[in-house]
């Protein structure tokens, strides 16, 4: 059962991110200046965005960390 929720979440993770920003792109183009602009726009925004860039940083450093340990 655990294995089917962590699949659901995982393909809802993937598809909902990027739902906003194929929206994004078809409204504005390829402009990644403008969205990295948009997500720093204000402190509310700017908490967002950091707080995903640690959690990507922590999420790679743990990976490789255990990585290392199984010798993979």
């Amino acid at each position: 059962m655990n294995k089917n929720v962590y699949l659901v979440l995982a393909i809802v993770g993937l598809i909902a991110p990027y739902w906003f920003f194929f929206q994004f792109f078809k409204a504005n183009g390829f402009q990644l200046g403008l969205l990295l602009q948009q997500a720093l726009i204000n402190p509310v925004s700017i908490a967002f965005t950091v707080d995903l860039i640690l959690s990507i940083v922590v999420f790679w450093f743990y990976l490789f960390v255990e990585a290392n340990k199984l010798q993979m």
